[in-house]
């Protein structure tokens, strides 16, 4: 592990004191757009029952918007590892991300 501090006037110090502000600036528009989108569902939902794909159309919206039902598959990884772990083993791809986030003591 190592610990990096950022020299005075440099793009990380600047970048550092912007942080903290922009992250929850961005969750609160994260969460508020979130509120705002499933309660948009809702209303489609609501105002065209049994449809699968619904528009809509406003005045307000720079573009229409378009619910539409999605049906997908998943894999229940942790059970095909208890179950089959051969098989999870034969298929399992170990990949690597950065992440960045706050240290908690």
């Amino acid at each position: 592990m190592s610990a990096v501090t950022p020299e005075p006037g440099s793009r990380l110090e600047q970048l550092a004191a912007q942080y903290d502000m922009a992250k929850a600036e961005a969750e609160k528009a994260a969460t508020d757009l979130k509120a705002i989108t499933d309660a948009i569902k809702l209303e489609l939902v609501n105002a065209a029952p049994g449809e699968t794909t619904i528009d809509l159309v406003s005045e307000d919206l720079v573009k229409p918007l378009r619910l539409v039902a999605v049906t997908s598959w998943r894999v229940d990884a942790g059970k095909l590892k208890k179950e089959a772990p051969e098989t999870y083993v034969r298929y399992a791809k170990q990949s690597t991300s950065w992440t960045l986030r706050a240290v908690s003591e």
